[in-house]
C-alpha cells in the first residue's frame, strides 16, 4: 500500500501553514559611554570655527574674558596648547569622577572669578570636528561639557580642535617645551672671561721661571 502521496501532502500543508517567527532581541547589549549620559542639546553646546574663535576671544574689545579649556592629556598640554588656555585632563579616572559629579567652577576654583563673569566657556581637544557632533557624547570632552552645563554655561567647541587652530593661526599656539629647551641651551653658553674676545694667535708668552710662562696680549 503506497502512502507516500499522502505524506507529501501533509508536509506541504504543514509548510504552508507555518507562521514566521520574530527574531528574539538579545538579553544584553554593548555598553557605550552614551548610556551614562543623555545626548548634548544644541541649545547649550555648539561648534565654532577657528576664525569665529579668534574673532570672539582675541579680537573682541570687551574686557570680559572667556575661559578656554584644553581637554587633552596633561602631557599633550605641556607639549603645545592654545594661548591662555587651561588644562582639564578629563581622561584620568579621578578627574572623570569629579566632572560627572561636580560643577565646573568647583573643579577649577582658581578660575571661579573668570567663570562667574562669563556665561560661555570654550573647549577644544586635538581634532574633534563638526562631523563628530552626533557622537560627541561618547568622547571624553563630553565630561567637561556636562560639568559646564551644571554651571549653567554655554559651551563652544572649536571645530577641528588644536590641529585646526595650529594650521590657520600658528601664532596662537604656545610650545612650552620648546621655550624651556631654548632657555636651557642658552644657559649652557658660558660668558666670555672678559668683555673683549681673546685672540689666541696674538698672545705673547713670556717665561718668568723655568717652564713657567705668562701670556700677554
Amino acid at each position: 500500500m503506497n502512502t507516500l502521496p499522502n505524506v507529501d501532502k501533509s508536509i506541504k500543508s504543514t509548510t504552508t501553514t507555518t507562521t514566521p517567527t520574530t527574531k528574539r532581541a538579545p538579553l544584553t547589549k554593548a555598553y557605550s559611554c552614551s548610556d551614562a549620559s543623555p545626548p548634548i542639546t544644541t541649545g547649550h553646546c555648539a561648534f565654532i570655527t577657528p576664525k569665529q574663535f579668534v574673532e570672539y576671544v582675541f579680537q573682541n574689545n570687551s574686557s570680559q574674558k572667556v575661559p578656554i579649556f584644553d581637554c587633552r592629556s596633561q602631557m599633550d598640554f605641556g607639549s603645545e596648547r592654545i594661548r591662555s588656555s587651561h588644562n582639564i585632563n578629563c581622561r584620568t579616572k579621578i578627574m572623570a569622577r569629579k566632572l560627572t559629579s561636580k560643577r565646573l567652577d568647583e573643579i577649577e576654583p582658581t578660575l571661579s572669578v573668570t567663570l562667574n563673569s562669563s556665561d560661555t566657556v570654550i573647549l577644544y581637544d586635538q581634532s574633534t570636528d563638526i562631523r563628530s557632533q552626533e557622537k560627541i557624547h561618547s568622547l571624553p570632552i563630553n565630561l567637561v561639557v556636562q560639568a559646564a552645563q551644571k554651571s549653567n554655561k554655554k559651551v563652544q567647541i572649536i571645530q577641528g580642535g588644536l590641529d585646526a587652530v595650529k594650521t590657520e593661526y600658528p601664532h596662537l599656539i604656545e610650545c612650552p617645551s620648546e621655550i624651556f629647551k631654548e632657555k636651557y641651551e642658552q644657559d649652557l653658553i658660558l660668558p666670555p672671561s672678559s668683555p673683549d674676545a681673546i685672540d689666541k694667535e696674538n698672545v705673547v708668552m713670556s717665561e718668568i721661571l723655568p717652564h713657567i710662562f705668562v701670556g700677554m696680549y
